[in-house]
């Protein structure tokens, strides 16, 4: 073999094990939700958060999270490949338009109301009243399909926003699960106690990634979360993020 033969052969094995030895990248997007996914001193973090990041590092995966408001998150993630959301529910109206990767937690979503809140007995009583939810999330899609109408729901991007629209009384009403509420009052305090006032259902949320990401990197990942979610890893985040 010539000498520039030689050389050519070494500079293309070297790129391939530099391209083997590079992380994947994965670009991820979340919102503010705590106690699973939020910002603090300029950082993203939470159970979800830190869970993501142990697989990602297991993975040898590179993930790049933005914290954006829900609905761009949404939309980012299922119109562009190697992205992934969390903490999404999934619901048959989304069951096809993602991979779903992980679940992360289960729990029962609430409707929470003022102290002068009127009494509910079903969904069917907000039609005269305003609820708030996160734009584009399962809570709205919810009140949707339950037959309230646009005008009597409330969409902001933030939980903050939502909990100022309640202290102002230009809502009644809020869809939250209870630890995403008592984390969240931990963070933005009303003046005034919240109450459960309907029972809606439970949901199951899950990291989730666009259909077209590469199957290499969906394997990779759906692998290392099922090691590292281990029962104490679970219990360990839970108390890092409880509300104090």
């Amino acid at each position: 073999m010539s000498r520039q033969l030689r050389l050519l052969s070494a500079i293309g094995l070297s790129l391939v094990l530099c391209g083997a030895g590079r992380a994947a990248e994965l670009k991820v997007y979340t919102e503010e939700s705590a106690p699973y996914h939020f910002t603090r001193d300029g950082k993203v973090v939470g159970i979800a958060t830190d869970l993501l990041k142990l697989a990602c590092k297991r993975a040898r995966i590179h993930c790049e999270i933005h914290m954006v408001p829900w609905a761009r998150a949404y939309a980012q993630t299922r119109s562009t490949p190697n992205t992934l959301i969390y903490s999404m529910v999934r619901n048959p109206e989304r069951e096809r338009d993602f991979l779903w990767i992980s679940p992360i937690a289960t729990e029962t979503m609430w409707l929470y109301g003022r102290p002068d809140s009127p009494p509910i007995k079903a969904l069917a009583d907000l039609k005269t009243m305003r609820t708030g939810a996160i734009n584009g999330s399962s809570g709205a899609a919810l009140l949707q399909s339950a037959g309230v109408p646009a005008s009597a729901i409330d969409l902001a991007n933030s939980t903050e926003l939502n909990f100022r629209k309640l202290e102002a009384d230009r809502i009644q009403f809020l869809v939250s699960t209870e630890s995403r509420m008592q984390t969240e009052l931990t963070r933005f305090q009303l003046p005034f106690p919240l109450a459960k006032r309907l029972k809606l259902q439970e949901a199951t949320s899950y990291y989730a990634m666009n259909r077209h990401s590469s199957p290499a990197l969906v394997r990779s990942l759906r692998q290392a979360l099922a090691r590292v979610a281990t029962a104490k890893t679970m219990a360990d985040l839970q108390s890092k993020y409880q509300p104090k």
